[in-house]
């Protein structure tokens, strides 16, 4: 990606974990949230083996800040990480130096300003077949 190309918007990557999600994770369930008058429900709920797991999908082009989210987003995720055992997670697409990465955080190292203090899992390129392989292995 050259410094002039712009980052996709959220709503373009979510179309591509959409399409990825009903192909891989065929006997889950897979609901996109799409509430515009409830800020702070994630993306994404999933769920399969008895088990949900929530997605919260956000873009950066100033690793290591999020961009565009909301306190309530962050607090939601949070939460629910809490009170899913561990089952909430945000998905950062970024470019960092000319690089596209995917990376997987728990919202519980997402401070205040939206600055990511670790992450979970990180690939190279916009991987959403790794995010789905992800979740598979973590709603086993």
């Amino acid at each position: 990606m050259k410094n002039d190309d712009k980052l996709p918007l959220e709503g373009w990557f979510n179309q591509h974990l959409t399409k990825t999600f009903e192909n891989v994770l065929a006997n889950a369930v897979v609901i996109k949230h799409a509430d515009r008058f409830r800020f702070g429900v994630p993306d994404f709920s999933i769920t399969m083996n008895r088990q949900t797991g929530w997605l919260e999908t956000k873009v950066s082009d100033r690793w290591p800040k999020i961009k565009k989210m909301r306190g309530i987003q962050r607090l939601t995720c949070q939460c629910l990480h809490h009170a899913s055992d561990g089952r909430c997670w945000i998905v950062v697409f970024d470019v960092h130096r000319d690089v596209r990465r995917t990376s997987l955080v728990d919202p519980r190292f997402v401070t205040r300003d939206l600055v990511i203090e670790q992450v979970i899992a990180q690939y190279e390129g916009w991987d959403y077949l790794a995010v789905a392989d992800f979740v598979r292995e973590q709603l086993r």
